[in-house]
């Protein structure tokens, strides 16, 4: 007899105690854990996000300066690589940049040979840049692109 009132003892100090609060307030433990989550979650995908910019946006100085100095193949090269990793969808300010930039490199490659083929090329660049800089979503950059449409026409 004298166990089982120890034992009630025991467990009436843990139910009142730490233990018993967190029973209660399992929810709210529960709710913290997954808020906690779901943050860390956000953040790192943030940041792996943050990381592809970066990268995209090296890449495109990389290509700007390459034809800056003359070496629109290099340029090129460079600029489709970057739109092997960018799409539209995700990223499309960078889209249309390098959109942009590679009908520059393609006009400017068209002075030098191929005129008809890389001139051809460069339309198509800029169009495509234009189906993402439009005057409502891209106002300042828009008036860029349809100015080096106008250039190869």
């Amino acid at each position: 007899m004298k166990q089982k009132k120890i034992r009630s003892k025991r467990e009436q100090e843990l139910e009142s105690g730490f233990f018993a609060k967190v029973r209660k307030n399992a929810s709210v433990v529960i709710m913290i854990v997954a808020i906690l989550g779901l943050s860390y979650t956000l953040y790192v995908h943030h940041s792996e996000n943050e990381n592809v910019k970066n990268q995209i946006d090296s890449s495109i100085r990389k290509a700007d300066s390459l034809q800056g100095a003359g070496s629109f193949e290099e340029a090129i090269d460079e600029y489709e690589g970057i739109l092997e990793v960018v799409s539209p969808k995700k990223f499309p300010g960078r889209y249309a940049e390098t959109q942009n930039n590679l009908g520059v490199a393609y006009r400017c490659l068209a002075e030098v040979r191929d005129k008809e083929a890389n001139l051809e090329k460069a339309i198509n660049a800029f169009q495509e840049a234009l189906k993402i800089r439009t005057v409502e979503s891209y106002p300042i950059n828009y008036a860029t692109t349809p100015s080096n449409l106008e250039k190869v026409s």
